[in-house]
């Protein structure tokens, strides 16, 4: 699990899918401009591979895993890219929110009912 409060650099994200994650997350190609947006908006990227387990999530904060949760279960955008998938939570009016970049294999089921049984949110 790796959690973003600005753009990652390409090096640290999975290399089938750099290029096509990071038209996703700048498409504007400002680098600069879209840093100061996620600054000031308070927009994160967390990226679930394939061998994280949904209680290494006890880590995060709590404004991350409600975020999260929000994502989950109303996701603004979701798009397959390679063997991940990409999904977008809005969580406030100032469209801060999550990218969830999670490996297919994750179940996104159990992931909700951990969080949500979580008694932190």
């Amino acid at each position: 699990m790796q959690i973003f409060n600005q753009l990652p650099p390409k090096k640290v994200l999975p290399i089938s899918i750099a290029e096509k994650l990071m038209d996703e997350l700048n498409p504007s190609n400002d680098i600069a401009e879209t840093q100061a947006n996620w600054a000031e908006i308070s927009c994160h990227l967390l990226i679930l591979d394939e061998w994280d387990k949904p209680n290494s999530l006890s880590c995060l904060s709590d404004s991350v895993l409600r975020k999260l949760l929000h994502t989950l279960d109303y996701p603004e955008y979701v798009d397959d890219i390679g063997r991940y998938t990409l999904s977008l939570g809005i969580s406030g009016d100032d469209g801060s929110g999550l990218f969830l970049l999670c490996y297919q294999s994750i179940n996104l089921n159990q992931l909700k009912e951990v969080l949500s049984e979580s008694k932190r949110l």
